[in-house]
């Protein structure tokens, strides 16, 4: 299921619609790829958590668009459109570019005082220092040694770039995502209030750069490094989401215990606010009436 935004366009696509669910996780593609590449995950996901993809410009159900060539203005529209499905606790993850998109984002959502998600999941990526630059190789490349390239990243599938139909379709959607990369620069700024896990690829990112994350926030951090190279949630895909499984659960726990609190600290002032029994007045009467009004203060929470 697709949900239209402000502007029409179909941004995130829920591929199984939870309107009960307790936590909503966005998942942001790494460059090149699509939506395509996270739906398959409904069925690892708890049942109290909605999967909802981003769906970028130039790719898949969305390839006759112009794919963004500018970081900074991709993160201003992304922003402006997923604020309205910000109604529940969310989670970002993100893959390589989509960690990177992740992380802005958070960040841009914080600029703009708007709630921001209790949880970071950044999965193969370093953090970069300030005015770090990502040089992704393309502008002084021929096609054919772009082809090359993307053969040692090993993160597309062979029968893809032997398909000279499907390279066709494939390649400016890349070069667009490695230009999008280009024009981004990192710039410091106050660590995230909500907590960070990092996953990482055993024969991609050392663990002593990841472990730079926790600098980025003032909550906690974790890592998890998988056996793999960059594309380790292609090749480890299992163990990478029964890791995700994991992590989404401890998050609904801790959904489920706030609200509780919540639930307990309105009863305890509704009580405190309760007047004294009138004349005439019988304490079972007094007794309902707080019942319902801690069913009040219960719906509010579901």
């Amino acid at each position: 299921m697709e949900r239209k935004t402000a502007h029409g366009e179909d941004w995130f696509m829920f591929p199984k619609p939870n309107k009960n669910a307790k936590l909503r996780i966005f998942c942001f593609p790494y460059a090149g790829a699509g939506a395509s590449i996270y739906k398959k995950w409904e069925d690892s996901i708890p049942m109290e958590v909605e999967l909802c993809v981003a769906t970028l410009p130039g790719r898949e159900n969305r390839r006759g668009e112009s794919a963004f060539k500018d970081f900074s203005s991709l993160i201003e529209v992304v922003a402006e459109e997923i604020i309205p499905l910000l109604d529940k606790p969310y989670v970002f993850f993100g893959h390589s570019m989509g960690a990177l998109l992740s992380f802005e984002l958070a960040r841009t959502l914080g600029e703009k005082n708007i709630e921001l998600p209790i949880h970071l999941i950044l999965s193969g990526i370093n953090p970069l220092k300030s005015n770090d630059k990502l040089e992704m190789p393309l502008s002084s490349m021929s096609d054919h040694d772009f082809i090359s390239l993307l053969h040692r990243l090993n993160g597309t599938p062979t029968e893809v770039l032997e398909n000279k139909e499907v390279l066709n379709y494939f390649l400016p959607v890349i070069k667009a995502d490695f230009a999008l990369l280009n024009s981004y620069s990192f710039a410091a700024g106050l660590p995230l209030e909500c907590s960070i896990t990092a996953y990482g690829g055993m024969d991609d990112t050392p663990a002593a750069s990841l472990k730079d994350w926790a600098t980025h926030t003032v909550s906690t951090f974790a890592m998890k490094m998988f056996q793999g190279d960059h594309f380790f949630i292609n090749s480890a895909r299992k163990e990478v989401l029964a890791a995700l499984r994991a992590d989404l659960m401890m998050i609904v726990n801790k959904v489920t215990e706030r609200d509780e609190m919540a639930i307990l600290e309105n009863f305890l002032n509704c009580k405190k606010k309760a007047s004294p029994l009138k004349r005439g007045a019988t304490r079972g009467g007094k007794q309902r009436a707080l019942a319902e009004n801690i069913k009040k203060n219960v719906r509010m929470f579901k």
